[in-house]
């Protein structure tokens, strides 16, 4: 495997040894992220992501939980989340305070946990307490074996598309982002429901 950003990089010159355009690298990896996201649609294990909604919304609380390469998927569907009415906790793990932020989890709270190979031992440790204190779990992962996804109650598992020896975030966003956009129609469709305070008067 390549080790680091700089090796990958080398790789890339080692199998284009001819000098690529600037343009073309960027729209090959384009493409790449492009099949992915198609395949992911394809694939949405329908089920895991209606599961996966009907527990964000019966939640009291949402710990959101993303470290390293996850951290920006996490951060912004914490930040997304934000804009409902759910209450919710980012566990963003800066200055290693992860244990201290995830303390307060407890039954009826839901862990949103995102991550991938090699799995961040932050998040382990999160999904660890979340299983001990009977929260519940939403993962976003890359395989249904992984350790976060045995112990979720729903699992949304994506395999992100490799160009260049680097991995696209775009599927991976994708997803988190429609997982926002359906919890929130859920959210407001219960409040449209709800009767107005002119009719409760009758």
């Amino acid at each position: 495997p390549v080790a680091n950003y700089q090796q990958r990089i080398r790789a890339v010159i080692d199998k284009h040894p001819s000098k690529m355009k600037s343009s073309e690298l960027a729209r090959s990896f384009m493409e790449t992220c492009r099949s992915g996201i198609a395949s992911i649609s394809a694939a949405l294990d329908e089920t895991a992501f209606e599961e996966a909604v009907r527990i964000l919304y019966e939640a009291k609380h949402i710990y959101v939980m993303g470290v390293r390469r996850m951290f920006p998927v996490a951060n912004y569907l914490g930040y997304l989340l934000l804009q409902t009415r759910k209450r919710v906790i980012m566990v963003d793990a800066l200055g290693s305070m992860y244990k201290a932020q995830i303390d307060s989890l407890g039954k009826g709270d839901v862990l949103l946990a995102v991550s991938m190979q090699p799995y961040g031992e932050e998040t382990l440790y999160c999904t660890d307490l979340a299983e001990e204190r009977e929260a519940m779990i939403v993962a976003i992962t890359d395989s249904a074996l992984s350790p976060i996804a045995r112990a979720a109650s729903a699992a949304l598992v994506v395999q992100e598309a490799e160009a260049y020896h680097f991995r696209s975030m775009a599927c991976t966003m994708s997803l988190a982002q429609a997982l926002f956009i359906a919890l929130a129609y859920r959210l407001e469709l219960a409040l449209d429901s709800r009767p107005s305070k002119k009719s409760r008067k009758k």
